[in-house]
């Protein structure tokens, strides 16, 4: 008998309407088997090969809405999308020349928010540079205080052969001439973990639900639209012999601003009174020492202004 249902299955590698350069375009952009399959044959990305399938926004979005049994004294003290001042804030930098990813991170005070990370804006910069980064990061601190930098140390080991320098010696320089400084690190970094296995399985746990429907990372509604793309299209490493790892594929370029996420966590950071911080020197006080400093050297003399018209040797 004839079926009554008949499937066909049309596929753009058998599009005989595109020559196979053109299909090759299409194609070749794809970071794994499983994303060829998706936009070769409309497969769906299979839950088990993505890195951290608990994310979801519903889930793990910020604020929840006033009426959501889930909505907390957190989630009212953010209904406005912004973050307080006397949060302590994080900055997290995966570096790369084709592409730098940063995070921007709060933790509120436990005492009376309990344990929160709040991950609240981000940073996807194609063809990076230092001065380009330091430019784009200045413009999302004005006005803020840090408590501490973190980098993917072993990419920023990396040295440019034009320079001779780091990359990470590249980023400090650069933040150091803008005055981009946090309390901790000055315009330098913390190290972040080199332990692919153990900063990914911290990050499971931080996103995972407790008892009550509580999770501690919560990520800010309408700020993270690359971060959220790139959590759906980062995927577990294969064996040779087809066996899922627990680590995520090596050279995926949705991979930076999960590596952020990842050092971040992995750093556990904590509350820190920004009040108790001891404040970074403002640009103008660093451009008159640089004046100062020019002048005596202009001079040969080392002296101090007692007022406009004295100077006293020294």
């Amino acid at each position: 008998a004839e079926p009554s249902v008949a499937e066909f299955r049309l596929s753009m590698s058998g599009n005989i309407h595109l020559d196979a350069k053109r299909r090759e375009e299409v194609l070749g952009g794809c970071d794994s088997d499983e994303m060829r399959a998706a936009r070769d044959y409309g497969d769906f990305i299979s839950e088990s090969v993505r890195m951290y399938p608990a994310f979801n926004m519903d889930v793990h979005g910020a604020p929840y809405r006033t009426g959501d049994p889930r909505c907390s004294d957190f989630d009212r003290a953010i209904a406005d999308g912004r973050v307080p001042e006397n949060w302590s804030r994080y900055m997290w930098v995966d570096p790369g020349y084709s592409t730098a990813g940063v995070l921007f991170a709060a933790v509120p005070p436990p005492s009376k928010f309990g344990d929160v990370l709040l991950i609240y804006d981000e940073l996807a910069i194609r063809n990076c540079n230092a001065a380009m980064l330091a430019h784009e990061i200045d413009a999302k601190m004005t006005g803020h205080a840090f408590e501490a930098f973190i980098i993917d140390e072993h990419g920023s080991r990396v040295r440019d052969a034009a320079t001779g320098m780091s990359i990470k010696e590249q980023y400090t320089r650069e933040f150091r001439r803008r005055n981009i400084r946090s309390a901790r690190t000055g315009s330098g970094f913390l190290p972040g973990s080199d332990d692919r296995e153990a900063r990914s399985m911290m990050v499971r746990g931080a996103l995972a639900t407790d008892g009550n429907g509580h999770v501690r990372l919560r990520f800010l509604t309408g700020r993270l639209p690359h971060f959220e793309k790139a959590m759906r299209m980062y995927l577990r490493q294969k064996r040779g012999d087809g066996t899922i790892m627990d680590v995520a594929k090596p050279r995926n370029r949705h991979s930076h601003l999960p590596n952020c996420l990842e050092y971040g966590v992995a750093s556990n950071p904590k509350y820190v009174s920004p009040e108790k911080s001891k404040p970074a020197p403002t640009a103008t006080f660093l451009a008159f020492q640089e004046h100062m400093a020019e002048e005596q050297r202009r001079s040969g003399e080392k002296y101090v202004n007692l007022g406009p018209p004295k100077r006293v040797a020294i």
